[in-house]
């Protein structure tokens, strides 16, 4: 049966069906994803963490001595670290001592470590600050900027998966729906065809046939009892 040869009722049948499995498939895979994203991104910023509290603590020394070229050599081996956009190492009252990297921002938005999860990904990077601590007093901040564009990858790798998955879900569910949607508006569409025909034609013998025992096959019953008295 053609989508566009059924019954009003059996096209909204197999629309509700379609919009219903789109949506649950797309919300579920879309939360999933976005669990999945917030805790790559927590777990790269924990290895990035990790990461500056060695280098902060070797640097704690030059840091307060103001020994820029001792601190550069460190920068350089934080540089090596896939996925290190830029380092930058800074005193305790926030001034820049040292830095290196290519990446081109401003210091007052890569400070910032709140960075939501939606600004990341299109920013492509994520900051994590370090406090540089020597005696348990802070010294300065070791600033590590990651990048994270391979992220953006997955979500749009993910999107397509989702879109995939939706337009395949959507499909069993419209095939589903249009053999529901006999068996509903099937005995429906039977009985409004006899009511026309009874009213045209004033032929009272005409039956319609029982094919359910659900509410359907009830309305069926008492119009073959109405037209038989």
């Amino acid at each position: 049966m053609h989508i566009f040869e059924m019954s009003r009722i059996g096209r909204r049948i197999v629309a509700l069906v379609l919009v219903s499995v789109t949506l649950s498939t797309m919300t579920l895979t879309g939360t999933f994803l976005w669990f999945q994203l917030r805790d790559s991104i927590a777990s790269r910023r924990a290895a990035i963490q990790g990461t500056g509290y060695v280098f902060a603590s070797a640097i704690a020394n030059e840091v307060e001595a103001g020994n820029r070229q001792a601190i550069l050599n460190a920068l350089r081996s934080i540089r090596r670290m896939p996925d290190v956009h830029l380092a930058i190492a800074m005193d305790g009252a926030g001034r820049e001592i040292a830095s290196l990297g290519t990446a081109s921002m401003l210091q007052s938005d890569i400070v910032d470590e709140k960075t939501g999860w939606f600004s990341i990904l299109t920013r492509g990077w994520f900051p994590v600050v370090t406090d540089i601590v020597k005696a348990g007093k802070p010294v300065g901040q070791l600033l590590i900027v990651a990048d994270v564009r391979d992220f953006r990858n997955q979500v749009a790798r993910a999107a397509f998966v989702t879109f995939i998955t939706a337009l395949l879900a959507g499909g069993l569910g419209v095939a589903a729906a249009i053999r529901l949607q006999r068996r509903i508006s099937g005995p429906i569409a039977s009985l409004t065809r006899a009511m026309t025909h009874v009213r045209g034609a004033r032929d009272y013998s005409l039956k319609v046939e029982h094919e359910s025992d659900d509410e359907t096959g009830v309305l069926v019953d008492a119009f073959n009892g109405m037209i038989s008295e």
